[in-house]
Protein backbone atom coordinates (compact mmCIF):
# COMPACT_ATOMS: atom_id res chain seq x y z
CA UNK A 1 0.00 0.00 0.00
CA UNK A 2 1.39 3.29 -0.81
CA UNK A 3 2.13 5.63 1.92
CA UNK A 4 -0.33 9.03 2.08
CA UNK A 5 1.78 12.42 3.03
CA UNK A 6 -0.43 15.08 2.95
CA UNK A 7 -3.68 13.85 2.55
CA UNK A 8 -2.54 12.56 -1.18
CA UNK A 9 -1.88 8.85 -1.71
CA UNK A 10 0.87 8.77 -4.14
CA UNK A 11 3.89 7.43 -2.07
CA UNK A 12 5.07 5.22 -5.30
CA UNK A 13 5.89 8.24 -6.81
CA UNK A 14 7.40 10.17 -3.70
CA UNK A 15 9.45 6.80 -3.02
CA UNK A 16 11.11 6.97 -6.44
CA UNK A 17 12.33 10.43 -6.37
CA UNK A 18 14.29 9.65 -2.96
CA UNK A 19 15.42 6.25 -4.58
CA UNK A 20 16.90 8.84 -7.01
CA UNK A 21 18.18 11.22 -5.07
CA UNK A 22 19.93 8.20 -3.61
CA UNK A 23 21.76 6.34 -6.16
CA UNK A 24 25.69 6.45 -6.06
CA UNK A 25 27.76 9.02 -8.55
CA UNK A 26 30.04 9.12 -11.43
CA UNK A 27 33.92 8.12 -9.75
CA UNK A 28 34.24 11.75 -11.84
CA UNK A 29 31.91 12.85 -8.42
CA UNK A 30 33.57 12.27 -5.81
CA UNK A 31 36.86 13.24 -4.30
CA UNK A 32 39.09 11.46 -1.78
CA UNK A 33 41.03 12.57 1.30
CA UNK A 34 43.57 11.09 2.45
CA UNK A 35 44.57 11.29 6.50
CA UNK A 36 46.20 9.26 8.43
CA UNK A 37 46.69 6.33 6.63
CA UNK A 38 42.82 6.45 5.30
CA UNK A 39 40.76 7.07 2.72
CA UNK A 40 37.63 9.11 3.03
CA UNK A 41 35.14 9.63 0.14
CA UNK A 42 33.14 12.76 -0.21
CA UNK A 43 30.77 14.10 -2.99
CA UNK A 44 31.63 17.08 -4.72
CA UNK A 45 29.05 19.44 -3.85
CA UNK A 46 27.88 20.92 -7.67
CA UNK A 47 27.49 17.49 -8.50
CA UNK A 48 24.83 17.05 -5.36
CA UNK A 49 22.98 20.28 -7.36
CA UNK A 50 23.01 18.56 -10.31
CA UNK A 51 21.50 16.06 -8.83
CA UNK A 52 18.46 17.59 -6.84
CA UNK A 53 17.76 19.64 -10.32
CA UNK A 54 17.65 16.41 -12.21
CA UNK A 55 15.41 14.50 -10.01
CA UNK A 56 13.36 17.26 -8.43
CA UNK A 57 13.96 20.08 -11.04
CA UNK A 58 15.45 23.59 -9.47
CA UNK A 59 12.17 25.11 -9.25
CA UNK A 60 11.43 22.79 -6.95
CA UNK A 61 14.19 22.82 -4.14
CA UNK A 62 15.33 25.68 -2.22
CA UNK A 63 18.65 26.06 0.05
CA UNK A 64 18.80 29.32 2.51
CA UNK A 65 21.68 30.03 5.28
CA UNK A 66 21.26 31.80 8.63
CA UNK A 67 23.87 32.33 10.92
CA UNK A 68 24.78 30.04 13.98
CA UNK A 69 27.18 31.90 16.35
CA UNK A 70 30.34 33.62 15.20
CA UNK A 71 31.33 29.82 13.77
CA UNK A 72 29.08 28.20 12.02
CA UNK A 73 25.65 28.72 9.65
CA UNK A 74 22.55 26.65 9.76
CA UNK A 75 21.45 25.70 6.02
CA UNK A 76 17.69 24.67 5.68
CA UNK A 77 16.97 22.50 2.68
CA UNK A 78 13.54 22.91 1.14
CA UNK A 79 12.12 20.12 -1.09
CA UNK A 80 8.44 20.52 -2.73
CA UNK A 81 7.19 17.02 -3.81
CA UNK A 82 4.61 16.02 -6.54
CA UNK A 83 1.51 16.22 -4.35
CA UNK A 84 2.48 19.77 -3.32
CA UNK A 85 3.85 18.48 0.21
CA UNK A 86 6.95 20.51 1.58
CA UNK A 87 9.96 18.58 3.61
CA UNK A 88 12.37 20.34 5.39
CA UNK A 89 15.79 19.51 6.41
CA UNK A 90 18.31 21.58 8.73
CA UNK A 91 21.63 20.82 9.24
CA UNK A 92 25.05 22.52 10.60
CA UNK A 93 28.40 24.20 8.62
CA UNK A 94 31.19 24.96 10.69
CA UNK A 95 33.51 27.52 9.30
CA UNK A 96 37.06 26.00 8.48
CA UNK A 97 39.84 26.79 10.56
CA UNK A 98 42.07 28.77 8.06
CA UNK A 99 44.96 30.27 9.76
CA UNK A 100 45.69 33.63 7.84
CA UNK A 101 42.62 32.49 5.57
CA UNK A 102 40.14 35.38 4.10
CA UNK A 103 36.29 35.41 6.05
CA UNK A 104 34.98 34.88 2.97
CA UNK A 105 36.21 31.30 2.24
CA UNK A 106 35.48 30.35 5.97
CA UNK A 107 31.77 31.32 5.21
CA UNK A 108 31.69 29.51 1.87
CA UNK A 109 33.06 26.44 3.51
CA UNK A 110 30.56 26.35 6.09
CA UNK A 111 27.75 27.16 3.66
CA UNK A 112 29.38 24.31 1.16
CA UNK A 113 29.30 21.83 4.37
CA UNK A 114 25.72 22.63 5.72
CA UNK A 115 24.47 22.57 1.57
CA UNK A 116 26.21 18.48 1.43
CA UNK A 117 25.12 17.59 5.33
CA UNK A 118 20.95 18.69 4.23
CA UNK A 119 21.25 17.22 0.79
CA UNK A 120 22.92 13.54 2.59
CA UNK A 121 19.46 14.24 4.77
CA UNK A 122 17.73 13.15 1.51
CA UNK A 123 20.31 10.82 0.64
CA UNK A 124 21.83 12.34 -2.02
CA UNK A 125 25.84 11.02 -1.40
CA UNK A 126 24.67 9.63 1.91
CA UNK A 127 25.74 5.69 0.82
CA UNK A 128 29.52 7.24 0.80
CA UNK A 129 29.31 7.44 4.44
CA UNK A 130 28.02 4.05 5.35
CA UNK A 131 31.66 2.95 5.37
CA UNK A 132 35.13 4.49 5.79
CA UNK A 133 36.36 2.75 3.11
CA UNK A 134 36.29 4.10 -0.65
CA UNK A 135 33.38 2.73 -2.04
CA UNK A 136 33.57 1.93 -6.21
CA UNK A 137 31.48 4.77 -7.88
CA UNK A 138 28.91 4.10 -9.82
CA UNK A 139 26.33 6.88 -11.04
CA UNK A 140 23.11 8.42 -11.27
CA UNK A 141 20.44 10.31 -13.75
CA UNK A 142 16.82 9.90 -14.42
CA UNK A 143 12.46 6.44 -23.56
CA UNK A 144 14.24 6.12 -26.53
CA UNK A 145 11.19 6.62 -27.79
CA UNK A 146 12.68 4.73 -29.70
CA UNK A 147 11.39 6.77 -33.10
CA UNK A 148 13.02 9.44 -31.85
CA UNK A 149 16.68 9.06 -32.93
CA UNK A 150 19.70 10.77 -31.75
CA UNK A 151 21.18 12.64 -34.55
CA UNK A 152 24.70 11.42 -35.41
CA UNK A 153 26.95 14.49 -33.66
CA UNK A 154 25.17 13.05 -30.30
CA UNK A 155 25.81 9.25 -30.95
CA UNK A 156 29.55 10.30 -32.44
CA UNK A 157 30.65 11.82 -29.16
CA UNK A 158 30.69 8.96 -27.00
CA UNK A 159 32.71 7.13 -29.61
CA UNK A 160 36.31 6.48 -29.75
CA UNK A 161 38.04 8.11 -33.26
CA UNK A 162 37.98 5.60 -35.59
CA UNK A 163 35.81 7.28 -38.75
CA UNK A 164 32.22 7.30 -39.04
CA UNK A 165 32.31 4.13 -39.83
CA UNK A 166 34.53 2.04 -37.62
CA UNK A 167 34.29 3.48 -34.21
CA UNK A 168 34.67 1.63 -31.37
CA UNK A 169 32.16 1.77 -28.37
CA UNK A 170 33.39 4.14 -25.55
CA UNK A 171 33.83 2.99 -22.36
CA UNK A 172 30.72 3.95 -20.71
CA UNK A 173 28.62 1.84 -23.24
CA UNK A 174 30.88 -1.43 -22.00
CA UNK A 175 27.93 -3.86 -20.54
CA UNK A 176 27.08 -3.41 -16.82
CA UNK A 177 28.40 -6.12 -14.66
CA UNK A 178 25.93 -6.28 -11.48
CA UNK A 179 22.81 -3.73 -10.23
CA UNK A 180 25.26 -0.62 -9.36
CA UNK A 181 26.76 -0.40 -12.70
CA UNK A 182 23.71 -1.40 -14.63
CA UNK A 183 22.06 1.64 -12.95
CA UNK A 184 25.06 3.59 -14.26
CA UNK A 185 24.82 2.22 -17.67
CA UNK A 186 21.38 3.08 -18.33
CA UNK A 187 22.61 6.74 -17.53
CA UNK A 188 25.04 6.82 -20.25
CA UNK A 189 22.68 5.17 -22.38
CA UNK A 190 19.81 7.66 -21.54
CA UNK A 191 22.15 10.29 -22.60
CA UNK A 192 23.72 8.40 -26.05
CA UNK A 193 20.06 7.97 -27.14
CA UNK A 194 18.35 10.95 -25.72
CA UNK A 195 16.32 7.97 -23.88
CA UNK A 196 15.16 10.30 -21.05
CA UNK A 197 12.00 8.19 -19.64
CA UNK A 198 14.62 5.48 -19.79
CA UNK A 199 13.47 4.76 -15.63
CA UNK A 200 10.54 4.85 -15.93
CA UNK A 201 10.39 2.28 -19.03
CA UNK A 202 12.55 -0.15 -17.21
CA UNK A 203 10.59 -0.37 -14.33
CA UNK A 204 7.34 -0.52 -16.67
CA UNK A 205 8.94 -3.38 -18.17
CA UNK A 206 10.52 -5.13 -15.65
CA UNK A 207 9.22 -4.15 -11.87
CA UNK A 208 5.53 -5.32 -12.01
CA UNK A 209 5.90 -6.98 -8.53
CA UNK A 210 8.82 -9.49 -9.84
CA UNK A 211 11.46 -7.26 -9.77
CA UNK A 212 12.91 -5.13 -6.66
CA UNK A 213 11.72 -1.95 -6.44
CA UNK A 214 15.36 -0.22 -6.47
CA UNK A 215 18.28 -1.41 -8.85
CA UNK A 216 20.84 -2.27 -6.59
CA UNK A 217 18.74 -5.41 -5.25
CA UNK A 218 18.39 -6.66 -8.74
CA UNK A 219 20.37 -9.96 -9.30
CA UNK A 220 22.88 -11.10 -11.64
CA UNK A 221 20.18 -12.44 -13.95
CA UNK A 222 17.48 -9.60 -13.49
CA UNK A 223 20.54 -7.41 -14.49
CA UNK A 224 21.00 -9.28 -17.39
CA UNK A 225 17.49 -9.55 -18.49
CA UNK A 226 16.78 -5.62 -17.98
CA UNK A 227 20.34 -4.87 -20.22
CA UNK A 228 19.06 -7.11 -23.18
CA UNK A 229 15.82 -5.54 -23.00
CA UNK A 230 17.20 -1.78 -23.62
CA UNK A 231 19.92 -3.35 -25.57
CA UNK A 232 17.30 -4.08 -28.03
CA UNK A 233 15.00 -0.64 -27.77
CA UNK A 234 18.43 0.87 -28.47
CA UNK A 235 19.20 -0.94 -32.25
CA UNK A 236 15.71 -0.44 -33.04
CA UNK A 237 16.74 3.50 -33.23
CA UNK A 238 17.85 4.84 -36.69
CA UNK A 239 21.68 5.82 -35.78
CA UNK A 240 22.27 2.57 -33.97
CA UNK A 241 25.74 1.11 -34.83
CA UNK A 242 26.00 -2.52 -33.23
CA UNK A 243 27.24 -1.05 -29.86
CA UNK A 244 25.37 -3.97 -28.34
CA UNK A 245 25.58 -7.07 -30.98
CA UNK A 246 26.98 -8.92 -28.57
CA UNK A 247 24.24 -8.57 -25.98
CA UNK A 248 21.87 -8.79 -28.82
CA UNK A 249 23.12 -12.13 -30.24
CA UNK A 250 22.85 -14.07 -26.54
CA UNK A 251 19.82 -13.57 -26.67
CA UNK A 252 18.66 -14.99 -29.87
Amino acid sequence: MDDEIGGVTDGRAIRRIFDELSEPFPEGDIKVLNKGGRSFSYLDWPAGIRRLDAVLGPENWDFTLRPWGADALIGTLKVTLPNDVEVVRENVGGKPKMPGGDEDDRVKGAATDALKRCMMMFGVGLYLHDTHETPQSQPYRPRPEPSRAPTRQEVGKWYDKGGDQGGKPAETLRRPRDSRSFFAWMMKVKEVYSWDDILQDVDAAFKSGRYPKTYKDWTTEQVESGTKWVAEMCSKTETYRGEFDDILREAR
